[in-house]
């Protein structure tokens, strides 16, 4: 009988352990999600600040595209003024 109270004994604490392990694997897994939350929340907002970049970028693109055929047509005229 005695040996059969150490062993559970022995198994209990092995068991203590064993929880106590899986509580703080539980606790850094949370602390990783966390992270990755904040990363990816970080993440999004940077990929919107570069597309809202792009888009500037291109409008300032189809601006300067406006602005060189209006000199070339400009160029034309003054140039058939000339001759």
């Amino acid at each position: 009988l005695q040996g059969i109270i150490r062993d559970m004994a022995s198994n209990a604490e092995t068991l203590s352990h064993a929880t106590v392990t899986l509580s703080k694997t539980a606790t850094a897994l949370s602390h990783t999600a966390e992270s990755t939350k904040s990363q990816s929340s970080a993440s999004a907002a940077a990929t919107e600040e570069a597309s809202a970049n792009v888009k500037s970028v291109a409008s300032a693109i189809t601006e300067i595209s406006s602005s060189a055929s209006t000199v070339a047509e400009s160029s034309d005229s003054i140039s058939n003024n000339l001759n």
